[in-house]
């Protein structure tokens, strides 16, 4: 069970990694009219949080409970000592969304949308590489993971 849903979650990171490079290369490109740039920029942050909502749920569900109450005493701890750092990146990345509501709000102060945004972007990612170099492995290689 672990197996399937460590496999499941690692294709779930490949499809956030391009929603979030698809928001960094608008936070990066020139100015468009404020208006539709607002827009854009907020098409895909709502492409990202739709796609991480589900993800971060199943991780919370399907992952972290089982890993640590898992009887591997170092899969456990790696998972305990993860969940509350993940756990504050998660409340982050949910705060980021609903500031941003909708263009207007990005709209009307753009550079802080896109300093948020930006910092948002980093601490997804490093939620993803804890998850995949160390999480992960570690579930998979637990004794009697399932």
């Amino acid at each position: 069970m672990l197996q399937i849903a460590v496999r499941l979650l690692m294709t779930q990171h490949e499809e956030i990694r391009v929603a979030a490079a698809q928001l960094a290369e608008l936070l990066d490109v020139g100015a468009h009219e404020p208006t539709l740039r607002a827009q854009m920029l907020r098409d895909a942050t709502r492409n990202l949080e739709s796609r991480l909502r589900a993800h971060l749920e199943q991780e919370d569900y399907l992952i972290y409970p089982k890993a640590m109450a898992h009887a591997d005493p170092l899969l456990r701890r790696l998972a305990e000592s993860g969940f509350v750092d993940i756990g504050r990146r998660t409340r982050s990345l949910r705060e980021f969304f609903a500031r941003w509501p909708d263009a207007a709000a990005i709209e009307a102060v753009p550079e802080r949308f896109m300093a948020d945004a930006r910092y948002c972007l980093k601490k997804l990612s490093e939620r993803i590489q804890f998850e995949e170099e160390r999480l992960f492995p570690a579930v998979l290689d637990a004794p009697g993971r399932d």
